[in-house]
């Protein structure tokens, strides 16, 4: 999603106006350092003039000076509420930043004041999906590929859409569909071809898949999505060491990528590479001190080594600072861990039952592992029939087999006549925790 420089409508004073159209002309060149200087002036002349309010907070994005673009801009709004351009500049800066509760109403305000612009119907598609409003979300792309079936960024972000619903022979057509225009944008073309390689991948079709990756690392040789697509299929097709050299490919090639750093990380971890995979998180945290994910990684592996326990109590208090309520559940279930092996029981305790109140309703396996933990409080307590108690829930909700792991070694800990029946659970191994 593009940002939008104007010059000045008309407004303020002369000497403002001929600033402002010269910080346009030196924005459309690539000159934002002297264009920021020349919006700088035209406010000066005039600090009511929203445009010019509104390139200086474009100049700041590009810049990389997010804060200050996202201030300006939204004192662009503040002086003129409809400014449209303002609109779909701070809207692209909460999408790109994953801020996209605060992007949908600014795209739903742009979408009323412009119903015929396709592209804005498929941003606000994508931040809908978001926010998981699933059915605004296809009222949305429907919009847009109605207004236009043949623009490759609309029919390419529909057919994301599609392969988020896990609607995969439709995102297959809709892929394929914009592979087959050969669009002049790279990058939209990059993202059909890979969304292609996905849709095959999910499906198990690995030839397929490898047939499009490696097409794809023909034609896009410094795409680290192409590397980090190989690397996926190598690894389930059994060739670690293939696996590694792409990992490690698209890492050198999206250094600042935090998604990209958690997931070979998280590869490191499988082929039982720990300290390889903490670099990893390290880094990820590094580029993006608000990556949920890398924290939850380090905690995780504090808690399996019971090393950096104390440490990791930090990392859970940070991330629980500004993680989402997805997140939340887990870092609260962590927390409860960390606390038991730290010794503070109560706290422990507490932790649990904050992470069961803001579990969502039908994630029963994050319940039973919540549960779990309480009963290992509770037995170190000495408080039995609260553990039994809790167990007997755990067991209750099917839990997969890991799960049934920990709850017979808790079990086995208790007095026998507290221990729960343990002999009529069918594990569902299957099931997956949303946390």
């Amino acid at each position: 999603m593009g940002l939008v420089l104007s010059g000045c409508a008309g407004e303020g004073s002369e000497q403002s106006r001929k600033y402002s159209e010269l910080g346009r002309t030196l924005g459309k060149q690539g000159k934002y350092h002297e264009a920021l200087d020349a919006f700088n002036k035209s406010i000066a002349a005039d600090p009511k003039n929203a445009e010019a309010h509104n390139g200086l907070g474009f100049c700041y994005v590009l810049l990389g000076q997010e804060q200050k673009g996202e201030q300006e801009l939204k004192e662009a709004l503040r002086l003129k509420p409809g400014l449209t351009k303002a609109l779909r500049n701070l809207a692209s800066v909460y999408q790109r930043q994953n801020r996209t509760k605060e992007a949908v109403p600014l795209l739903e305000q742009i979408t009323d004041a412009s119903p015929g612009d396709a592209k804005y119907w498929s941003f606000l598609m994508t931040a809908y999906m978001g926010e998981h409003q699933i059915e605004k979300a296809l009222v949305a792309g429907k919009r847009s590929l109605d207004l236009a079936p043949n623009d490759p960024t609309v029919v390419v972000n529909y057919a994301n859409m599609q392969k988020q619903l896990t609607k995969l022979d439709e995102a297959e057509q809709y892929y394929r569909k914009v592979v087959d225009m050969n669009p002049a944008d790279k990058q939209v073309s990059s993202l059909a071809i890979t969304g292609l390689f996905d849709v095959y991948y999910l499906q198990g079709q690995y030839s397929k898949a490898k047939v499009i990756a490696l097409k794809a690392q023909k034609d896009f040789p410094n795409d680290f999505a192409v590397y980090y697509n190989l690397a996926m299929l190598y690894e389930k097709l059994n060739e670690s060491d293939l696996a590694g050299q792409n990992y490690d490919k698209a890492m050198a090639l999206a250094s600042d990528n935090a998604v990209l750093l958690v997931r070979s990380g998280e590869f490191y971890n499988r082929i039982g590479k720990g300290k390889r995979a903490e670099e990893i998180y390290r880094k990820a945290i590094e580029v993006d001190p608000r990556s949920v994910d890398a924290y939850l990684h380090l905690i995780e592996n504090a808690i399996t080594t019971g090393e950096g326990v104390a440490e990791a109590e930090g990392y859970c208090e940070k991330a629980l600072s500004f993680a989402n309520q997805y997140e939340k559940p887990k870092l609260l279930d962590q927390m409860a861990v960390l606390k038991r092996r730290l010794g503070d029981l109560d706290a422990s305790i507490k932790y649990c039952e904050d992470a069961l109140a803001s579990l969502p309703k039908k994630d029963k396996v994050g319940e039973a592992a919540i549960r779990v933990h309480l009963a290992e409080t509770y037995r170190e307590q000495g408080k039995f029939a609260l553990t039994k108690k809790e167990l007997e829930a755990a067991l209750a909700l099917s839990p997969p087999e890991s799960l049934l792991k920990e709850i017979e070694t808790v079990a086995s800990k208790l007095p026998p006549q507290w221990a729960p029946n343990l002999g009529d659970t069918e594990p569902k191994s299957s099931e997956k925790s949303s946390n």
